[in-house]
């Protein structure tokens, strides 16, 4: 139930992004769409690695359970952090600047 719970939330939130950005995704080209298509899908992949490999061997080195946790926690953190950056370059440099909004230097 909790799978069925999450895809469709995940489902949801794909839907919300895609209606908000109605206009800006009329303006790329479609190989543009599919350059940031795979984008977010590769970045969730290399997240999903790092979290889940990388988290899980870091975190089991430690001996005791509480800082197991908070290593695992900080790894979560620094994994989505370098996700979301090198993923937003990334669709900024795909979509010449249209998309993400923030401005990058």
């Amino acid at each position: 139930m909790e799978a069925v719970l999450t895809f469709t939330s995940l489902i949801a939130v794909i839907i919300a992004k895609v209606l908000k950005n109605k206009k800006r995704l009329a303006q790329l080209t479609a190989f543009q769409m599919i350059g940031v298509g795979a984008t977010y899908v590769v970045s969730v992949f290399i997240g999903f690695i790092l979290i889940y490999y990388g988290g899980n061997w870091i975190a089991s080195k430690v001996p005791y359970e509480i800082l197991s946790t908070l290593v695992f926690i900080l790894i979560v953190i620094a994994a989505l952090s370098v996700c979301v950056s090198l993923m937003n370059k990334t669709i900024y440099k795909i979509t010449n600047g249209l998309l993400p909004r923030e401005e990058h230097g």
